[in-house]
């Protein structure tokens, strides 16, 4: 005989680990996940309306996750109340509603009063410093995450943050252009989490972390994530791989036929691999902005060896990005 949900949520003696895991002992994954939203939402007891803040912001619930938030700032605990306004920054992050300095902002307004709440604190800096490309600043964040994770005693919520911290450590690699520790922080996450939002994304950076290497590892890992971004109905995924990972994927490596794009970096860069190097130059030289990769795009049209070096240099100083450094470095070896 199934117990009731409300029943269960009402019973103080468990919790929603133990709900979780009697769950999926009965249901799939994709059947048990819906399954342990509602659980959060109509959670009563003070750990849970913690926990299940980490469980919907993982699996991609942002408007279940922002009623929740809403249920813990009212609440009469001051840590359910601080959990809030937590979540509440780092939904905003992920939204982009408030800039890096607005977040930082309103950290300071928050009381850090046990791991947990660190751990959340970093993460946000963690982010922070991604949103502005600054790898290399992310390592004293890393190391304190190691210190504070045993110290997380809920065992679900154990999970959950090393899960983000897996994802976390796969981009920090994957620009440090570790690779080997990169991807195997990857499947750690693929492994890990149900989300359907985050296997695609990392489906997405592994089939870029390729790009270099494996044309075939490549399409497989971007078909893979379009499959799981049309199966959830993320039109943001399947727009940038269709219009701006496979296009770059397929222009590295010279295999153009059938493919196009609505990004004009892209539509450069295919024209540059068919050999239409003026034409390439013209769509390059109309665009409003400077990045790393516009700058090798246009040394690469060119056969500039001074742009390719500054973008080298532009990549390494002004994004930390030591794998995608490789692009110029490697049309430098072709040019003698």
């Amino acid at each position: 005989m199934k117990v009731p949900l409300q029943e269960y949520t009402n019973n103080e003696g468990n919790g929603f680990h133990p709900f979780l895991i009697w769950k999926s002992t009965i249901y799939s994954p994709n059947e048990a996940i819906p399954i342990a939203k509602d659980y959060c939402l109509q959670a009563s007891s003070d750990i849970d309306m913690r926990v299940g803040l980490e469980f919907l912001y993982m699996n991609g619930f942002d408007q279940d996750l922002h009623q929740l938030i809403e249920k813990n700032k009212q609440s009469s605990n001051l840590l359910n109340q601080q959990w809030g306004h937590m979540y509440e920054l780092h939904l905003a992050r992920k939204n982009r509603s408030l800039s890096g300095q607005q977040l930082l902002k309103g950290l300071h307004h928050i009381s850090i009063t046990s791991p947990e709440m660190n751990i959340l604190k970093n993460f946000l800096f963690i982010y922070i410093h991604y949103g502005s490309y600054q790898f290399d600043a992310l390592s004293r964040f890393l190391d304190k995450q190691y210190e504070l994770l045993p110290q997380v005693e809920d065992p679900l919520l154990h999970r959950l943050f090393q899960t983000r911290l897996h994802e976390v450590l796969f981009i920090y690699y994957w620009k440090r252009n570790e690779l080997v520790l990169a991807r195997k922080h990857a499947f750690q996450v693929l492994n890990e989490t149900f989300s359907v939002d985050r296997q695609a994304n990392i489906h997405t950076n592994l089939a870029l972390s390729y790009v270099l290497e494996d044309y075939g590892q490549c399409i497989m890992h971007i078909e893979e994530s379009l499959r799981l971004a049309e199966s959830f109905g993320n039109t943001s995924i399947i727009e940038v791989n269709l219009h701006q990972n496979l296009p770059f994927i397929s222009a590295y490596h010279r295999k153009t036929d059938g493919i196009c794009s609505n990004n004009r970096a892209e539509q450069a860069h295919l024209e540059i691999a068919k050999g239409n190097k003026k034409k390439a130059i013209d769509i390059l030289e109309k665009l409003p902005y400077q990045s790393p990769f516009k700058t090798y795009y246009v040394g690469l049209a060119k056969q500039d060896k001074d742009l390719l070096k500054r973008s080298y240099h532009e990549f390494i100083e002004k994004r930390s990005d030591y794998f995608f450094s490789r692009l110029p470095l490697q049309a430098l070896k072709v040019l003698g």
